[in-house]
């Protein structure tokens, strides 16, 4: 089976983990962590907690990285091309639930840090006036 499928999806959690790291670097330490519907803040939390995301996405990849080095130890312990060619289907639908997370938690990610940041520039400019 192709070992390119797992390290696809081991460059999208990498890229997920620094893009966040480097984020976090130009957040203020508070930014909001909830909205009510009307999209006022009803929580601030600490910046550290956008690593909570990139964590879980680590968290699932792993178990799925295990699901994938066993259907590779099942496919090599077996004749039957049947059997072989619905594993390496399985390989292929596992790697992409686990690139599917980085994607949906970037996007959490990306809108936590404009929030964040267009929450500091309305401080600002509210302190100014």
């Amino acid at each position: 089976m192709k070992k390119s499928n797992t390290k696809v999806m081991l460059i999208f959690t990498i890229l997920h983990i620094v893009a966040v790291g480097f984020a976090i670097m130009f957040l203020p330490n508070e930014i909001p962590a909830h909205y009510d519907f009307n999209g006022n803040i009803t929580r601030y939390g600490s910046k550290y907690e956008m690593l909570l995301l990139p964590l879980v996405t680590i968290i699932m990849n792993t178990i799925f990285y295990l699901s994938i080095l066993s259907m590779r130890k099942n496919a090599k312990n077996t004749t039957n091309e049947k059997e072989i060619k619905s594993l390496q289907q399985n390989e292929k639908i596992m790697c992409f639930m686990g690139v599917l997370p980085v994607f949906i938690f970037g996007g959490i990610n990306v809108s936590m840090f404009i929030s964040a940041i267009n929450n500091t520039n309305e401080k600002i400019s509210a302190t100014t006036n």
